[in-house]
């Protein structure tokens, strides 16, 4: 654990991550970004006392223009790959589709459809495995929902962060991740309980 990517590792790495892709989509594809949110933490649970370690999630990036085609989707997958590729992570994961192991009525519930070209939402991730950051690639696409959920969820979202209703967003997410400030006291706690 003491090894592994601090809080404030995985923040930068993540900011710098981001700003890459973002760079990246813009010049490949001319758009524009805003920013919403703010980088939060919140304790992990242990089931003992309040952890030390945190789950991290930044801010989000939204591309102020809507992404509707979904050959332009893949298009911005493969860009994102690309930059990956470069920062030695993986290729993005699809998680909207049942060949990521959930079912096809989960996968209808949660993205509008079973069937991909029809989806008011994709979802991609990709991980720096064993280190801790987690990279989020989401388009928003309420273009595609018949019922209208889709699209009052995402106006809801937007009235409380501004972030745009439609386009293609960035997070950042790490679990169990320390502190520098914490190192020390995590080190006293670990001293405590050799158990563990």
């Amino acid at each position: 654990m003491l090894a592994e990517h601090s809080l404030e590792d995985v923040q930068s790495d993540g900011d710098a991550l981001m700003a890459e892709i973002r760079d990246r989509l813009t010049e490949r594809f001319g758009y524009t970004w805003k920013k919403s949110g703010a980088p939060a933490t919140r304790n992990e649970r242990n089931g003992y006392s309040e952890s030390l370690l945190r789950q991290y999630t930044s801010e989000q990036w939204t591309t102020v223009q809507p992404v509707r085609d979904n050959a332009r989707k893949r298009e911005i997958a493969a860009v994102v790959d690309e930059v990956l590729s470069e920062n030695g992570m993986f290729e993005l994961y699809l998680l909207n589709s049942a060949h990521s192991g959930i079912s096809s009525d989960m996968v209808a519930k949660l993205y509008g459809s079973a069937d991909v070209e029809k989806q008011h939402t994709w979802e991609w991730y990709s991980d720096t495995y064993p280190d801790p950051l987690l990279l989020y690639v989401d388009v928003f696409d309420p273009s595609k929902d018949p019922t209208g959920g889709a699209r009052t969820d995402r106006e809801a979202k937007h009235a409380a962060t501004r972030e745009p209703i439609e386009g293609v967003q960035l997070t950042v997410i790490a679990r169990r991740v320390l502190s520098e400030k914490d190192r020390a006291d995590f080190e006293k706690r670990i001293e405590d309980h050799p158990w563990f």
